[in-house]
């Protein structure tokens, strides 16, 4: 089978700053587009991965479960299914900030504002309440979050983690109070997890960086996103609703990431099945 090359853009956004795979995000949508020819000539020079065009389905989902894990559960209802996630205690503060947001129903009628197929499906914006979509992206409490980015979590798929700024501005990778995306990711060959790895040595500016055995083997089997790993903090990972996370990842969208149709999160809730 041929190899497929394109380009991976390794930014995830906060206050107008979006998950991307084709340009890096920016201040807002007007920005992000004036600048996109220049910036999709400049990333390609940055890395450009083979990877498998296929995503290889998920066996089973208790086999993506981590075994760590052991925070409380909460359902995340939606117009197209519900997920199940669980929390993870080694990142408290966004274990409890996660907590308060659903205690207050703060996800209640939010909608998955940026959707990319085969990368994450993006939500937990108040703006995109109000119908307006030019300020999706740019929402969120008046805080950020402190980094508790572990190095043994990674970005598989199914894996949830909180939205950002870009290093540029947020030089402390600080996390927006309330966004967050859940990893659909693909399937990587050894040979592209190589070149992965080179280059998150030069953006971590860590030499020995390497895969683990466990995340190794997640990414060439299940699937993933390796490029964002130990860049950005991951709080949690689903543990039920896989169907549900591949049909949002699969619906039409407009060419800012949107779904032209509403995914709505109806409410985020504990979970019955502790």
């Amino acid at each position: 089978m041929s190899r497929i090359y394109f380009i991976v853009i390794l930014c995830v956004a906060c206050w107008g700053c979006k998950v991307e795979i084709r340009d890096r995000p920016y201040a807002n949508n007007q920005t992000q587009n004036n600048a996109r020819a220049q910036s999709n000539q400049a990333e390609a020079q940055e890395f450009t991965p083979q990877v498998q065009p296929e995503v290889t389905p998920l066996p089973s989902v208790t086999n993506n479960l981590s075994s760590r894990v052991t925070g409380e559960m909460y359902d995340i209802v939606t117009t197209v299914g519900t997920m199940r996630m669980r929390l993870y205690n080694e990142t408290p503060v966004h274990r409890d900030n996660f907590r308060k947001l659903v205690g207050e129903r703060f996800f209640d009628g939010t909608t998955f504002h940026r959707v990319i197929n085969n990368f994450m499906i993006q939500g937990g914006d108040p703006n995109s309440r109000d119908g307006n979509p030019r300020n999706d992206g740019q929402g969120g409490p008046p805080y950020t979050l402190p980094a508790e980015i572990i190095p043994t979590l990674y970005h598989k798929r199914g894996a949830i983690a909180a939205a950002r700024q870009p290093d540029r501005y947020n030089p402390s990778r600080s996390s927006n109070g309330s966004q967050f995306y859940i990893v659909k990711g693909q399937v990587f060959d050894e040979a592209t997890l190589l070149e992965i790895e080179d280059y998150l040595k030069r953006q971590l500016g860590d030499p020995s960086f390497i895969f683990s055995n466990s995340a190794r083997n997640m990414y060439t089997s299940q699937g993933g996103y390796p490029m964002l790993d130990n860049q950005y903090t991951i709080f949690g990972e689903l543990v039920e609703g896989y169907d549900v996370l591949d049909a949002i990842s699969a619906v039409q969208t407009d060419g800012s990431d949107r779904p032209v149709e509403d995914i709505t999160i109806i409410s985020i809730r504990p979970s019955r099945a502790q």
